[in-house]
């Protein structure tokens, strides 16, 4: 199976749509390994997980395509996924 890189785009004034967005790929991959969660942006509040990689982002790249960019360079997946942090992924 290919290795997925979800990067959730964040401003941090959505601490709970984040958790329930993380929450809800967490579910659709709890038998597999073969996932990542890249949170960027600014303000992220702690989120414990094995599977997340916090890339913050307090430069002047306020700017989707500039996070977007920053989040590819630090994927490491096979398949990348972008997304906002308001996103619930269906089981």
């Amino acid at each position: 199976m290919k290795k997925i890189s979800f990067c959730i785009i964040t401003n941090g004034k959505r601490p709970r749509e984040l958790d329930l967005c993380v929450k809800s790929i967490h579910r659709n991959f709890v038998n597999s390994e073969d996932y990542e969660i890249l949170i960027v942006g600014d303000n992220i509040p702690n989120i414990k997980s094995s599977k997340v990689k916090i890339v913050e982002d307090y430069e002047f790249q306020k700017f989707l395509g500039a996070r977007k960019n920053i989040g590819t360079k630090n994927a490491t997946g096979d398949v990348l996924v972008h997304c906002d942090d308001d996103i619930i992924f269906p089981n």
